[in-house]
């Protein structure tokens, strides 16, 4: 499949450590990305930086925005954490192309809405006692009641009063010390420590876009439905292996590419360690034949 119609835009990045599950890095097993079904893929609050750039090229004003209102395709790649001292190529995990940039506010409507008549929605939203054990991806389908032990990547809920979005509730435990960057960018959380204790606002789990004088921009206040590419999940593992072909493309979007290797694919810091946070953004001719050769590689897994 050659890609012909738009530019090309290509996240790659490693995925945490948290996707390391009985000693095995083969599959996604953390809840960003959320498999919804075999079409589409739910990205949520991780990757607070590419969150915030496409919010800010994209979403600036509004609540959301379809791909083909968009002057690009937009892809997020994601690579298997590292295994200490295991010496191993890594290996791509998902791949998702964007179909639907949105607030969080949209995506719990959105969600809601469809929670009434697809059941895979619903776990997602609410929870299942597997998710806590391995994201939904396992047999068990006992919704959980308590709230504290939601799992839910859907963890903001809006804030209405009189009719009117005033801000968000975090309603999970995901991201439960932490929740508050991502939807507010660095210089916001500046503005926001001069005039309220911080913490205070994440222990009582609400946030309005007006806070006495400071208007806020929810300037992370962005997540995906991606066109589930492929995924590779810890029923059906299938991970795709780095080779030489996507390495070269990965190198051509570093700033400094010098160390990097099959192993650690961004390369290594001082000290030797393997670069893991950083994010790779392919555009252009390099973001093209990264995702035809990807799709490629899909094709010959399916064919063998």
């Amino acid at each position: 499949m050659t890609i012909k119609d738009k530019s090309i835009i290509v996240y790659i990045y490693i995925l945490g450590s948290g996707n390391i599950y009985n000693g095995k890095n083969d599959a996604v097993s953390s809840l960003v990305p959320y498999k919804i079904n075999e079409k589409e893929l739910f990205f949520g609050p991780c990757k607070r930086k590419i969150r915030e750039e496409i919010k800010k090229t994209y979403l600036k004003n509004l609540d959301y925005i379809y791909s083909n209102q968009l002057n690009s395709d937009i892809y997020l790649i994601g690579i298997n954490p590292n295994i200490q001292g295991s010496g191993e190529i890594r290996q791509l995990l998902f791949g998702g192309k964007v179909q639907e940039i949105f607030t969080f506010k949209y995506a719990w409507e959105k969600y809601n809405k469809a929670s009434k008549n697809i059941n895979q929605v619903k776990k997602m939203i609410y929870g299942t006692k597997d998710i806590l054990f391995g994201c939904g991806h396992e047999k068990k389908e006992n919704l959980i009641d308590n709230k504290q032990e939601i799992q839910s990547p859907l963890h903001l809920k809006p804030i209405i009063k009189e009719k009117k979005y005033i801000g968000y509730e975090h309603r999970t435990k995901m991201h439960e010390k932490d929740w508050i960057r991502d939807i507010l960018t660095d210089n916001e959380q500046i503005k926001l420590r001069r005039i309220k204790d911080v913490d205070l606002i994440i222990q009582q789990n609400k946030i309005k876009k007006q806070i006495d004088e400071l208007q806020l921009d929810f300037g992370r206040d962005c997540c995906f439905s991606l066109e589930n590419i492929f995924f590779s999940d810890k029923r059906d593992p299938h991970p795709i292996p780095l080779d030489d072909t996507f390495f070269t493309l990965i190198k051509n979007g570093l700033e400094n590419p010098k160390g990097a290797d099959l192993k650690s694919p961004f390369g290594y810091n001082k000290k030797g360690y393997k670069f893991g946070k950083m994010v790779v953004k392919l555009v252009g001719e390099n973001g093209r034949k990264f995702i035809d050769h990807l799709y490629n590689k899909i094709n010959e897994n399916k064919g063998s």
